[in-house]
């Protein structure tokens, strides 16, 4: 968090190798996306997706605020799901909300 007590937040998820960004947030406690990003799933939904948030900064490097990993077990039924992310961290974590959709071998996520 700045000094000034926003964060410049956006979230990295990670699958397989696959890295997805969000747009940062500049000057935002409470950010909303609304952004879609998918995944292409090669192999068995026992794998996690790794989700991290990240405050940017101009000058110095961006500090993580905290992270967690997503089981994509229970969410490979075709049907959408709203998952509460409680993240964890050195920066006081925080939460995200997602919606995530199976769409054949394919992870459609919005951040909101």
């Amino acid at each position: 968090m700045d000094p000034w007590g926003t964060s410049d937040p956006y979230v990295v998820m990670q699958l397989d190798g696959q890295v997805v960004k969000s747009k940062i947030k500049w000057g935002k406690r409470e950010p909303t996306w609304n952004e879609d990003f998918t995944f292409n799933v090669k192999l068995s939904p026992t794998k996690n997706i790794q989700v991290a948030a990240w405050d940017a900064n101009v000058v110095t490097p961006h500090k993580r605020m905290g992270n967690a990993g997503i089981s994509l077990e229970c969410l490979c039924d075709g049907n959408l799901h709203e998952v509460l992310v409680e993240l964890e961290g050195m920066g006081g974590g925080g939460k995200l909300e997602l919606e995530v959709e199976t769409m054949e071998i394919k992870y459609r996520i919005l951040i909101v």
